[in-house]
């Protein structure tokens, strides 16, 4: 069980540091500190909480 846990928690970091390579390279609107901020307030989500829908909804 908390094996599972924590390669989900796994794939998910991964998905938010891809969503964040392509925040970051392709989008001439966004500041690099406001995908930061964005991307640690989802983190913090899954992390503290294991809140998907709610690291989701930041995003």
């Amino acid at each position: 069980m908390l094996e599972n846990k924590q390669i989900e928690e796994q794939s998910q970091q991964l998905a938010l540091e891809q969503l964040y390579n392509n925040l970051s390279k392709n989008s001439d609107e966004l500041a690099l500190p406001e995908v930061e901020d964005v991307l640690s307030a989802a983190i913090q989500q899954l992390q503290l909480a294991d809140n998907v829908e709610g690291a989701l909804i930041v995003l």
